[in-house]
């Protein structure tokens, strides 16, 4: 993985998190990872 390609991933990964932990206080930044890695494999 090349610096900028793991720069966006952890982008992806803040922003997922972020943006669901507003709506439940359960997710984990593990789950925000496991969701964008397995998008990014789509």
């Amino acid at each position: 993985m090349s610096l900028s390609a793991q720069h966006t991933r952890e982008q992806r990964i803040d922003w997922a998190y972020g943006n669901t932990k507003l709506e439940n206080e359960n997710i984990t930044r593990e789950m925000a990872e496991r969701a964008v890695d397995a998008s990014a494999q789509r």
